[in-house]
């Protein structure tokens, strides 16, 4: 039996300079901090939910993230599009500068632009 791959959902608070990356539906039990910007949301088993970076121009240190909080594969390999941080993969790369140019990142779809 094969794992569900969950798409990866990027939420950006334009206004706070904040981002939640879900990675997964199951309900947070915890969360562990990866630096003052980088917060990890895990489940009941200590499975990545989702990422939240406080500050736009954090780097997320994807193999520590894969290692430490068990994101498949193609999870990273999306969260690597986001690189070298998300204001600019996002924001410099979106033709108007706006987040609602991006689609949604679902494991098949590749943001505009990058």
């Amino acid at each position: 039996m094969s794992a569900v791959i969950h798409p990866v959902r990027v939420e950006i608070d334009e206004q706070a300079q904040a981002a939640y990356v879900r990675l997964s539906d199951a309900e947070v039990a915890h969360t562990a901090e990866l630096s003052d910007c980088l917060l990890v949301d895990l489940d009941r088993y200590d499975m990545a939910v989702g990422i939240e970076i406080l500050d736009l121009d954090a780097r997320i240190p994807l193999a520590e993230v894969e290692r430490r909080f068990h994101i498949h594969s193609s999870q990273v390999d999306i969260l690597d599009l986001l690189q070298p941080t998300l204001r600019r993969a996002v924001f410099e790369q979106s033709p108007e500068g706006h987040a609602e140019t991006v689609p949604a990142l679902d494991g098949d779809a590749t943001p505009a632009g990058i």
